[in-house]
């Protein structure tokens, strides 16, 4: 019996259909609570008005305790009418007691300014005026801790660097306000805010003013009541009086450690992440890119043949091109400088087909380049031996005893207060007087601005443990996935020097052979797959184990062959006995297993331990590194059992059976997806736990570890950035869906012989017949028609203009080369073809969808791909050359890949709410990329593998993986479905019909498909 259970997982809805065979055993539909809020920015978590909420209240705390901490210090040196007891029964927490703000006379008109009870003291009007008098003259000691007190309250903004809107928007005000014009009037924050604001009747707050402003306002009235202000060798205030009120109104205490929160590497999961602004990280990007360069020769005009750049080269290349960039920069400054090594014009792999040039884009080393500007170049000899730092057997003594790797840890762990510091006395790097565009004078210090300019908050997927490892393998010219394989065995084999030539060898082979037995073993599941969807009574060899493969059986493995390559591919392999000998081996062995299993695929570890073991070397292979072995990161959570040594899954309380583990992990933090994954495991575990009778009489479990899983993951479900690209994307796409609704009504109504015309069922068609729409043509006759811009006509207000224009536009069959008219549209005359006929794949997107001439598609397409189209390259009597016409789509999709590529790195020195924005935009090009270029492919293929069927029909996101992963942890069978499979599948199976949108008034549908 082969149990199956359908899951559709929603952001606030699962359902499930559980079968065994053809008979239904139950289903089931549960609503439950989304764990986000959808407001007007996307998603947000229900917890944010709780954390604003405290935010505010840390903020109120934060001024309280400052407010203390000065008042204690004016108490000490008699600048307040308050005593240290009225001060405590404030400050201080005692059990029973409520705590009192001070409320003695003298101190509500200390408050005030009001100064009159000290007999020769003023009466101030307000704090600025009395801050005013107090920089310009002595006064006495209580209006003094008054002024003091006033500053304590609003102590500044603080620059760290922010670049978000608002504060934006907030130094932008500085000059719209005046302020910042009054400032440089009179130098210091309570006079401008007192001659230019408050005398004349205007607002003093919210003026945006710097908290080095506030100090130097603090600063003078020191000076000016007589304390020095003067700083000894260690940067520190001599008097102590100057340096505890400084303390206590400026000093902020550094922002919390966020190391924890930071991600485990995925070769060394004890060790944290690399930040990417360290220099080791760049060193390793640049030596993985460089490790990819490879000319490119053509043998016949047809054959490619791809060699790696010289060593030499690749090393001229490191330090005469990338140490020298500090952004981003194209592919053809590299070509250039090959060019030049190899003394003749060279083609590389990084050609872009379309354009002809080589325009993408490399990262830069503006942290390495930083540091050679600032220190010069012994830092190239320290970038050359970084990987082989030791902290415990390194000498300090790059900068006064100071290593290159300490000063990059002050540089990125320090406020830039402190980091000033410390280049002025520890470095000796002194900070520079500058001036503007407009003349005025500013000081910079370089490894302040180094920081400021280049060094980000994000994170590589390694630790410098592992990269430091990798690093004398990629030197040599390997490949990452090769010097991630040999990073280790320097460390765990002793022979490593002696038989170094031979360990590479033998994980070239050991590639070859994974590559390649990986491929036969897909193959032969795929027939496995086959056998297992037969029906009882076709099912042949059932419960005999002594079964032998046949001819027929050798004509399917062929035939499996074949749809995995392609036939022309297929065709031109020359091992092809070989192959299909070795898929029967492993088909032969499924038919003698008692539990009729899937074959299990090779690892590369346990294939390099074959060969280890083959040539008598001696490695622990459990040790080693692998690009591609990512441990289930939801086992890695649980206990090890000490008998089998495996993880150990938990057990249900009542039944003693075992269960789905907690399905919280800490490196996905996303609310929505873990409250659907929660509700999941307590589906899946009732399931487990639960028994039926079958119709024999005997107890079944529901479920259990051989049920076979098939899940489909709600797109909803992955991060906030996704979620807000794919809104985008589908609001896009409903609202020309809506013009074009618009528009066929408008047209139905003016043309009577379209009374019957069905609106929604036209909408595609009139979606496509839009996308073949080009700005120039020829018609039959062989003149040139010009086509109304689409965006013009979009434009239009009018809606009768609107469809006259429309009208007046004419489209083009992409087979024919013919105009299709607009009425002729919506006739017999034309329709919806599948560019890649359903028979060889079964997909009704878009992307696989054009409007075209009856005619032709029947008669002469038929069920073929474009490419065998008798005027694919070249005009014919069926039609004009099919493959001229692409060329439009070229250009867009080519757009849209240019628009993506640039967003997948950050620009500088980016906030939280430019990296948002460039995330959900390089989401949203990327979804307009693949639908043309998944458009374009259907034009060019010229054979379909079953690869790209499984593509199709694969859901690849990546929350649909960490969901796999979970139900791997108990399942031995997890499949994750396509949305857009289930949709074709439901109109298949008669739940919906062609044209009908899918009804979301009841519950039911996620049962149906579940069922699906």
């Amino acid at each position: 019996m082969a149990k199956k259970i359908g899951i559709d997982l929603g952001s606030s809805s699962l359902g499930w259909f559980l079968r065994d065979d053809d008979k239904i055993i139950d289903n089931g539909v549960i609503i439950f609570d989304t764990g986000m809020v959808k407001d007007q920015g996307g998603y947000t978590s229900p917890t944010k008005d709780r954390r604003i909420a405290r935010s505010k209240r840390r903020l109120i705390q934060a001024r309280k305790y400052r407010k203390i901490e000065l008042l204690k210090v004016l108490i000490e040196y008699g600048l307040t009418p308050l005593s240290n007891d009225e001060l405590e029964n404030w400050s201080k927490y005692k059990k029973g007691q409520q705590r009192v703000f001070p409320e003695s006379e003298q101190f509500k008109r200390w408050l005030a300014c009001d100064f009159t009870y000290l007999g020769n003291g003023k009466n101030y009007q307000n704090p600025y005026e009395l801050r005013a008098n107090v920089i310009d003259n002595k006064v006495l000691k209580h209006e003094l801790g008054r002024a003091l007190y006033h500053i304590v309250q609003r102590r500044g903004y603080k620059d760290i660097g922010e670049k978000d809107n608002e504060t934006r928007k907030q130094i932008e005000r500085r000059e719209e306000s005046g302020f910042k014009s009054a400032l440089s009037k009179y130098r210091y924050l309570s006079k401008a805010l007192k001659n230019e604001f408050i005398d004349k009747g205007e607002r003093a707050r919210n003026q945006y003013p710097y908290r080095f402003e506030y100090e130097e306002e603090l600063l003078k009235i020191c000076e000016t009541q007589g304390y020095d202000i003067s700083k000894n060798d260690e940067n520190k205030f001599n008097n102590n009086f100057v340096k505890t009120v400084r303390k206590a109104i400026i000093w902020q205490r550094p922002l919390r450690s966020q190391k924890g929160n930071i991600g485990k590497c995925s070769l060394e999961p004890s060790k944290f992440r690399c930040p990417t602004s360290h220099l080791i990280y760049e060193i390793y990007r640049a030596w993985t890119y460089l490790n990819t360069i490879k000319t490119v020769e053509y043998v016949d005009d047809k054959h490619l043949i791809k060699k790696d750049i010289p060593l030499e080269f690749k090393k001229d290349l490191f330090e005469n091109v990338f140490l020298k960039k500090e952004n981003n920069f194209k592919f053809d400054i590299i070509q250039n400088h090959l060019d030049k090594l190899f003394k003749e014009k060279r083609e590389y792999n990084y050609l872009n087909k379309s354009t002809k040039k080589y325009d993408s884009s490399v990262s830069g080393m503006p942290i390495c380049k930083g540091f050679i500007k600032i220190f010069g170049d012994k830092v190239k000899n320290e970038i050359e031996q970084l990987h082989t730092y030791n902290i415990g057997t390194k000498k300090h003594n790059f900068v006064n005893n100071y290593s290159i790797y300490d000063i990059w840890h002050l540089i990125f762990n320090t406020d830039d207060d402190h980091l000033e510091d410390f280049a002025i006395n520890k470095l000796g790097i002194n900070t520079i007087t500058k001036h503007d565009k407009k003349g005025k004078e500013y000081k910079e210090n370089p490894i302040v601005k180094l920081k400021k300019a280049a060094f980000s908050s994000s994170y590589a997927d390694l630790s410098i443990k592992a990269m430091n490892k990798i690093m004398p393998f990629l030197k040599e010219g390997f490949l990452y996935n090769q010097a991630v394989l040999l990073a280790k065995i320097p460390d765990v084999y002793s022979d490593w020097k002696e038989n170094k030539n031979k360990v590479y060898e033998i994980i070239d082979n050991a590639n070859d052979n994974y590559g390649y037995y990986k491929t036969i073993v897909g193959i032969t599941n795929n027939l496995i797959d086959k056998y297992k969807a037969l029906t009882f009574e076709d099912k042949f060899a059932y419960k005999n184990f002594d079964y032998t493969l046949d001819e027929s059986d050798y004509i399917e493995i062929e035939k499996a062959c074949i749809s995995y390559w392609g036939e022309k591919t297929w065709k031109e392999k020359e091992n092809k006995e070989i192959i299909i000998e070795q898929v029967a081996t492993y088909y032969q062995s499924f038919f003698a297993d008692i539990q009729r299993k899937y074959i299990e695929f090779p690892t590369l570890t346990n294939i390099l331990k074959e060969e280890f073991q083959k040539n008598n070397i001696d490695i622990d292979i459990d040790k080693l590194y692998h690009h591609s072995d990512r441990k289930n990161i939801y086992l890695e959570k649980l206990p090890v059992d000490i008998e089998t040594s495996k993880p150990k899954l938990p057990l249900d309380f009542k039944t003693k059976k075992t269960i789905l583990p907690v399905p919280l992990i800490d490196s996905i933090k996303n609310p929505m997806f873990n409250k659907s994954m929660s509700i999941l495991r307590r589906l899946m575990n009732t399931l487990i736990v639960k028994e039926y009778v079958d119709e024999d009489g005997v107890i079944q479990p529901y479920i259990d570890e051989d049920t076979e899983v098939i899940i489909e993951v709600a797109r909803e479900l992955n991060d906030n950035n996704k979620r807000i690209a794919i809104e985008r994307y589908q609001r896009e796409r409903r609202d020309n869906r809506e013009k074009y609704r618009q528009f066929i009504n408008e047209f139905k109504e003016k043309n009577n012989v379209f009374v019957n015309l069905n609106v929604e069922e036209k909408i595609p068609e009139f979606e496509l017949w839009t996308e073949q729409t080009f700005e120039e043509t020829i018609d039959e006759k062989g003149n040139i028609i010009a086509n109304k811009n689409n965006n013009d006509i979009r434009k239009e207000k009018n809606a009768i203009k609107r469809y006259e224009l429309w009208c007046e536009q004419k489209g083009q069959c992409m087979y024919t080369g013919k105009m299709i008219s607009i009425s002729q549209l919506f006739t017999p005359e034309i329709e919806i073809e599948h560019t890649i006929p359903r028979s060889l794949l079964p997909d009704n997107t878009m992307a696989n969808l054009t409007v075209c001439y009856s005619r032709y598609n029947s008669d002469i397409k038929n069920n073929r791909m474009p490419t065998v189209c008798p005027n694919y390259e070249n005009d014919t009597n069926e039609g004009t050359a099919i493959k001229p016409r692409l060329k439009p789509w070229i250009e867009i999709r080519d757009r849209y890949k240019n628009l993506y590529e640039i967003r997948k790195k950050p620009f500088g020195i980016e906030d939280e709410a430019k990296k948002n924005k460039r995330i959900q935009e390089k989401h949203y090009y990327k979804m307009h990329y693949d639908y043309w270029n998944d458009k374009l492919n259907r034009f060019t293929t010229e054979e379909i593998k079953e690869s790209w069927v499984r593509r199709q029909l694969t859901d690849t996101q990546m929350v649909s993986k960490y969901a796999r992963e979970f139900l791997k942890t108990y399942f031995k069978k997890v499949t994750v479905q396509n949305g857009r499979t289930t949709a074709d599948y439901r109109k298949i199976f008669g739940f919906q019909s062609e044209n009908e949108i899918k009804s979301r008034d009841k519950h039911t549908h996620h049962s149906i498909d579940a069922a699906v």
